[in-house]
């Protein structure tokens, strides 16, 4: 679906992304996970030609991306943004019937979309349809987000810390809600985010960035048991750990399978490490 080969880019000097291959098949969902810097949010504008690469080519169905015309892939990827990147002065359903619009649908057609949608994401349309942002809280926010970025039934979707703005206890539903979507089954996503808890949560591979280089694209289950270098080992210990272990997982009796064959594997006191954070 998605394929990106030897991709270079800078900005002035600074050499932001730095040969990196990553191919995306259909219904797969990828997350871009690193540190602030990395080059995940890069990566996410390469990929529906937001800016261009300096070197290299991105693929959209197995066609270079340039050989589209670049609005019309756009209209094919939905894109989701931090506290949903809602127009402030359109109202809720302006806002989630953009693309529809631009794509022309009928205006009934629309409504019928937006109300399904609405109503699998908790939303009663009559409650909300003539609301503005600024009414909303931002978990309200994030689901009109979500209902804009899925509107035109894409293919594609494109998330880029979806739900870093929330507090955790609405970041962790909204994800929930999110992943139950049936709207998901047949997308293919590629998500941009720094949590490693979310990461492993919605990726079925993850490719982990640190420097504008993926270093492992992985399974999370690969990832957790099979470190590619130090950088992925350091990193899975000072982040997963921290994030993770004090989650519905840490009580996960996988979870302490894979982590004492880590131990095992790594020579790590895992247990030592878990029981000074809980």
């Amino acid at each position: 679906m998605i394929r990106l080969e030897n991709i270079y880019k800078s900005f002035g000097r600074e050499e932001v992304i730095k040969g990196i291959d990553l191919t995306i098949a259909k219904s797969e969902t990828v997350v871009l996970l690193g540190l602030s810097g990395s080059g995940k949010t890069t990566t996410l504008k390469l990929i529906n030609g937001l800016i261009s690469p300096d070197k290299g080519k991105v693929y959209f169905k197995d066609q270079p991306l340039q050989s589209f015309d670049i609005l019309k892939v756009r209209q094919k990827m939905g894109y989701m943004i931090q506290q949903g990147g809602l127009f402030p002065h359109y109202t809720v359903y302006e806002n989630a019937a953009l693309v529809p619009k631009l794509l022309k649908w009928p205006e009934e057609k629309i409504k019928t979309r937006i109300k399904e949608l609405f109503e699998k994401l908790a939303l009663e349309p009559h409650l909300f349809f003539d609301k503005y942002p600024a009414q909303l809280s931002g978990g309200q926010q994030q689901r009109i987000g979500i209902a804009r970025a899925l509107a035109a039934n894409p293919p594609v979707l494109l998330m880029d810390e979806p739900f870093g703005a929330l507090d955790p206890i609405t970041r962790s539903g909204i994800r929930k809600e999110f992943l139950e979507l049936d709207e998901l089954k047949e997308k293919t996503v590629v998500m941009v985010t720094h949590d490693v808890q979310e990461a492993f949560e919605m990726a079925d591979r993850i490719a982990l960035m640190h420097q504008g280089k993926i270093v492992q694209l992985d399974t999370p289950q690969n990832i957790l048991t099979n470190p590619a270098d130090s950088f992925v080992k350091d990193f899975i210990i000072n982040e997963y750990l921290i994030l993770s272990l004090k989650s519905k997982e840490h009580r996960n009796k996988n979870l302490y399978h894979e982590l004492n064959e880590l131990s095992r594997k790594q020579s790590i006191d895992w247990q030592k490490i878990i029981s000074g954070l809980t």
